[in-house]
C-alpha cells in the first residue's frame, strides 16, 4: 500500500564495549550468581529501496547502547567456570527513513536475552572470560510518519565478549 516501506530487511554489524559487575555463589562445584552489564555500542545498518512512485529512498537503524541484568548457572573445575545466563536486556534502537530529502526516526528500547560463557581464573584475584550471547529485541512499532506509520522491525544479535574481571 501507498506509504509503506516494502524493503525494511538488512544485517547490522558493529562493535561493543562497556564494563559488568556480578555476584557469585559456590555450593561444591556448582556457581550460581547474577551480573550486569552496560554497554557502548556502534551497531548499524541501512538498505536503499524505491519507495511508492519510483522514488529512491533509504532506511537506517543504529544502537547506540545497551545493558543486561542476568542470571547465571555453571560449574566448576580446574579453575575454569563453564556456565549459561539468561536475563532481561534493554536496549537504544533507532530506525530512520530518508526519502525524496525528508528524514523522519522513531526509536525503541526493551528486550530479552540468553548465553554461555566459560571464565577462567588466573588466581584468587584475576579472572578471564569469554561468552557468547544471544539476545532477541523483540518486533516494535516505529512511526516514521509518511515513509510508514507502525513499521514493525525486530532486532537480535548474537555478540562474542572477551573480558576481563577482578574479583574482590
Amino acid at each position: 500500500p501507498e506509504g509503506t516501506i516494502p524493503g525494511d530487511k538488512f544485517d547490522i554489524r558493529g562493535l561493543l564495549a562497556g564494563l559488568h559487575a556480578g555476584r557469585n555463589w559456590q555450593s561444591g562445584s556448582f556457581v550460581y550468581g547474577v551480573e550486569g552489564d552496560v554497554d557502548a555500542t556502534n551497531i548499524n545498518g541501512s538498505t536503499g529501496f524505491l519507495y511508492p512512485g519510483g522514488v529512491a529512498s533509504n532506511l537506517s537503524w543504529r544502537s547506540d547502547w545497551q545493558a543486561s541484568l542476568r542470571l547465571r548457572a555453571g560449574y566448576e573445575a580446574s579453575r575454569m567456570l563453564f556456565y549459561g545466563t539468561v536475563g532481561l536486556a534493554l536496549g537504544h534502537a533507532k530506525l530512520k527513513g530518508t526519502s525524496a530529502g525528508a528524514t523522519i526516526s522513531d526509536s525503541i528500547n526493551i528486550l530479552l536475552g540468553l548465553g554461555a560463557g566459560v571464565e577462567r581464573a588466573f588466581n584468587s584475584h584475576w579472572i578471564g572470560r569469554i561468552v557468547a550471547r544471544y539476545t532477541d529485541f523483540a518486533d516494535e512499532d516505529y512511526d516514521l510518519g509518511s515513509l510508514g506509520n507502525g513499521i514493525k522491525s525486530g532486532w537480535s544479535q548474537t555478540s562474542m565478549t572477551l573480558g576481563l574481571s577482578y574479583k574482590f
